[in-house]
């Protein structure tokens, strides 16, 4: 009988939680700010370089980042013209590094009528880049490349395809020689 509260003390002391010393908040589980219909302004040496528009932003100050649903960003060429649009359905803005991360059905159309489709886009602002490690289309007209991987700036006019790249090109004689 002398053993039992040996046995009995260990588990009320496992029992017991944590709890909060005084002056110490608890982390709260939401966001720190909830935006409806916002809009996120980003420039480089004075001039516009992209516009992020959401219909809501869930701002987590600590982490320095905004959760966006329904996301369209819009690109500006150095000379202030509009370069490309983005959609997604959702996205991330990592404020410290100057980064935005777009998902699900991205697509981006240049003002010349190039599309990218892929799940997931970053663009950073300090490069004015987009890149990707996810599958990817780029289409003009009739013509399309797909791969897997891409860097490119936010015109796609220069564009780098990373791997499995295949395409197709309409009007090309093919050369049954080869």
């Amino acid at each position: 009988m002398r053993y039992i509260p040996l046995i009995v003390i260990p588990l009320l002391l496992w029992g017991c939680g944590r709890e909060t010393p005084p002056g110490e908040k608890e982390a709260p589980s939401g966001p720190d700010q909830v935006l409806e219909r916002s809009t996120i302004r980003f420039t480089s040496e004075g001039r516009r370089t992209a516009v992020v528009y959401a219909d809501r932003i869930s701002k987590y100050l600590k982490e320095e980042k905004g959760v966006l649903r329904g996301v369209k960003t819009e690109f500006y060429d150095e000379e202030g013209k509009l370069s490309s649009t983005l959609t997604s359905q959702e996205g991330t803005v990592f404020e410290g590094r100057g980064e935005v991360e777009a998902k699900g059905n991205v697509v981006v159309i240049t003002s010349e009528g190039v599309k990218l489709e892929t799940p997931l886009l970053r663009w950073n602002s300090r490069t004015n880049r987009v890149y990707t490690d996810s599958v990817v289309k780029i289409s003009r007209g009739g013509d399309v490349v797909t791969g897997v991987g891409m860097e490119a700036d936010t015109e796609l006019k220069q564009v780098r395809i990373m791997a499995e790249v295949k395409g197709r090109i309409e009007g090309l004689p093919i050369d049954e020689g080869l």
